[in-house]
């Protein structure tokens, strides 16, 4: 089946505001061995937050994740947990 082309011409202003705005719809995935630093524009796609412990300036937070965005390779090398599927 062949869909007719879009005939749809937009601005630079339109254009920019959409370059500016698409990252909310493109979730972080998470993978074995990825840079420490994240994208400022990305949506972390957490679950839920746990405070687990706490000394001088530090917080150690556990962090529930969508396993839809882990990654098979970050999966095999975390030990399992009761929140594991």
């Amino acid at each position: 089946m062949n869909l007719p082309e879009p005939k749809i011409a937009i601005g630079m202003e339109e254009a920019e505001k959409f370059f500016n705005t698409q990252w909310k719809y493109i979730p972080f995935a998470f993978h074995l061995d990825m840079d420490l630093k994240t994208p400022e524009q990305r949506i972390m796609p957490i679950c839920r937050k746990e405070e687990i412990g706490r000394g001088g300036q530090a917080r150690v937070v556990r962090t529930a994740v969508q396993a839809d965005y882990v990654a098979q390779d970050l999966r095999d090398s975390v030990p399992k947990d009761e929140h594991s599927s």
